[in-house]
């Protein structure tokens, strides 16, 4: 069942959002790559959440990520970032700058 509702993620994130996503191996982090268009710090429920906006193939994508991360995000960066879903915001495993 894990392995179908990561591949159901997978597929809504790179059919919805244009960027190519998958899921990571034995775990529930999920692959994202695309360049930074916007970075935003706000907050949801009481607590600090960045929103970022990734561009991949023309089309965006937006991920709420847990904390203060716009350092993580420079404006038109390439970035592949790998995370861990969760309901009010996904908490970030490895941002790494292609």
């Amino acid at each position: 069942m894990r392995p179908l509702l990561a591949f159901l993620l997978a597929l809504a994130l790179t059919g919805c959002a244009g960027l190519a996503a998958f899921h990571d191996g034995d775990s529930r982090a999920v692959v994202v790559t695309g360049t930074v268009s916007s970075v935003q710090l706000t907050s949801n429920n009481g607590g600090t959440i960045t929103i970022v906006t990734l561009i991949n193939n023309g089309l965006p994508g937006q991920f709420t990520f847990c904390g203060n991360t716009v350092s993580q995000f420079p404006m038109d960066s390439l970035v592949r970032v790998t995370f861990t879903p969760g309901q009010d915001c996904n908490q970030i495993v490895l941002v790494v700058i292609l």
